[in-house]
């Protein structure tokens, strides 16, 4: 095998192992997430809806897309904060330019 090669192939295990350990330590993250929205709060910091749940909601949709695969509470708190208003204009928006 050419050095050209082992290279290539040996930066391909470097990419599968980040990849790899960055998915376990996201899935290692909602754990905060499953305790959090587990006591029935219908956001993440409560009743109200927060620049924190605009972020969360970034991360599981991705999380999703990406098929690393999100908590159970996470997914009726993904499908309340999706069905808002805002949300769907914004995704429309996001739709159009890509």
């Amino acid at each position: 095998m050419t050095a050209y090669r082992a290279n290539l192939f040996e930066g391909f295990e470097v990419q599968c192992n980040v990849e790899r350990r960055a998915r376990e330590y996201f899935r290692a993250q909602l754990r905060h997430v499953e305790v959090s929205l587990g006591d029935g709060r219908r956001y993440l910091m409560g009743d109200r809806f927060t620049s924190a749940d605009i972020l969360l909601t970034t991360c599981l949709v991705w999380a999703i897309e990406y098929g690393v695969g999100v908590c159970d509470n996470a997914l009726p708190y993904l499908a309340r904060v999706t069905s808002r208003p805002a949300y769907t204009k914004s995704a429309a928006v996001d739709a159009a330019a890509i």
